[in-house]
């Protein structure tokens, strides 16, 4: 049988003299540094760690969903995107989904290759009309899946039936839809031998987590090939999630970015742009961006284009961060707002918020219960797990008097996780930057970007 895993080249980064060059035939910086982007002058596949190698021959070998855990933006779309290929790999993002599971099947079939098509026309010289009724099938256009089509006749599913003609008035056009695609879209996966990868999995809404596992345990054990992305401290709503693939599941924990790792990302990039960050540009760049690849991407393209580096250059260049490297973040901040610091900040500066009690701080100024609760949890920063505890003991070294009684910093922590839960399903971004375990008592980051806009921004 064959089998792309083993026939393809061994997968990795192309080298910077195999790049596309730009018009002056140098390399660029959009090129090197790409955040929020797949890398690939910069890509590091963190070797020690085995990722690539496990994903790959874990959806080569087994009969079971690989679940692949990670904190957000820690690379887990560029792993998944790296090791299996795009004409196999078939993306779900699980923040669309959310409780519409009937979206979800739609989704998979649109992005398999499935066409859905919908004709409807009206016959004008008698009161009936005919309808196309709706068809899912594989596209095998070469260009969809060609390393697949070349060994494997792709078959083509019809749901329905054609050109069925009924008597209704004229204007009364009918249109058929296909209302579950669900079998025959896992038909074509099994097929054409796709790979599913399911991002974000903890944001779609239990039920549908459920029926959707349900659905794919048989198609798994006959081969289906399933990648599940989560987060964390999330992990144990994704295992609820796959109650029923118990023994058909393996979990990879994909760790934060060790300060080496990030600075091999600086050395890849800043050396094929023939620049020379000064001593203190990585270390300070590694031990701010929280273990976020993405983040210290930004902070490399952001000091490039402060020194007017926009390619290669001919003679090596020397990049610094000035005489004091606090100027270059807190420009970065002011420069690069954060949504949810900053509706977090004025809700918490908002009026009514001017009627709680303030507390001064050894520092002179005076806030509020909020403000100080956001102040503690700076200073605790770069952790990504904060007990209440410790943000108590922590308002007591801040606060001059009398500190806020316990039951307030814990009140005050739990409206910070509704607000951030709230701010995150009006903008549709799935995931909130922060959440509070109320019966832990654990106040969990989950964004780098949050953290360090909450470390350097103005509380």
């Amino acid at each position: 049988m064959f089998n792309w895993f083993r026939s393809r080249p061994p997968i990795g980064p192309a080298a910077p003299s195999t790049r596309s060059m730009g018009k002056s035939g140098k390399i660029s910086l959009a090129e090197v540094f790409v955040p929020g982007g797949k890398p690939t002058i910069t890509y590091v596949p963190r070797e020690k760690l085995g990722l690539e190698a496990t994903v790959r021959d874990h959806i080569r070998e087994t009969r079971e969903i690989l679940l692949l855990i990670g904190p957000t933006k820690s690379g887990k779309s560029v792993l998944t995107q790296t090791v299996i290929p795009d004409n196999v790999r078939v993306t779900i993002d699980g923040t669309r989904v959310q409780d519409r599971e009937d979206r979800f099947w739609n989704d998979v079939a649109s992005k398999a290759g499935a066409a859905h098509t919908i004709v409807s026309s009206e016959t004008k010289s008698s009161k009936s009309h005919t309808v196309n009724k709706a068809g899912i099938g594989i596209n095998t256009d070469r260009g969809v899946g060609r390393l697949v089509a070349e060994v494997l006749p792709l078959p083509t599913f019809e749901i329905g039936t054609k050109n069925e003609t009924t008597e209704q008035q004229a204007a009364d056009v009918q249109r058929h839809l296909v209302t579950d695609p669900q079998e025959e879209v896992i038909k074509l996966l099994i097929a054409s031998r796709k790979v599913l990868v399911i991002e974000d999995f903890h944001t779609i809404g239990p039920a549908v987590q459920r029926n959707v596992i349900r659905a794919l345990k048989g198609p798994v054990f006959e081969g289906m090939r399933v990648v599940v992305l989560g987060i964390p401290h999330r992990e144990h709503d994704v295992v609820a999630g796959m109650i029923d693939m118990q023994g058909r599941t393996r979990t990879l924990q994909m760790p934060m970015w060790s300060k080496d790792d990030l600075k091999e990302i600086c050395d890849k990039g800043f050396k094929a742009l023939n620049v020379v960050p000064a001593d203190n540009v990585v270390k300070q760049f590694c031990l701010h961006a929280f273990g976020s690849p993405n983040l210290l991407q930004k902070f490399c393209l952001r000091l490039c284009q402060k020194h007017g580096i926009s390619e290669r250059q001919s003679k090596p260049v020397k990049l610094t961060l000035g005489e004091r490297y606090e100027n270059f973040f807190e420009e970065f901040v002011a420069q690069e707002a954060n949504l949810d610091v900053t509706r977090i900040v004025s809700d918490f500066r908002s009026p009514n918020e001017n009627r709680l009690k303030r507390f001064k701080t050894s520092d002179g100024e005076e806030l509020n219960i909020y403000q100080l609760v956001l102040l503690a949890i700076s200073q605790k920063l770069p952790a990504t797990m904060i007990a209440a505890g410790d943000v108590t003991r922590k308002i007591e070294e801040i606060v001059a008097g009398d500190p806020p009684e316990t039951e307030a910093i814990t009140r005050a922590l739990s409206r910070l996780g509704s607000l951030s839960q709230e701010i995150s399903e009006e903008l549709k971004i799935g995931q909130p930057v922060l959440e509070y375990d109320s019966k832990l008592r654990k106040l969990h980051i989950t964004d780098a970007s949050f953290a360090f806009h909450v470390k350097w921004g103005r509380i």
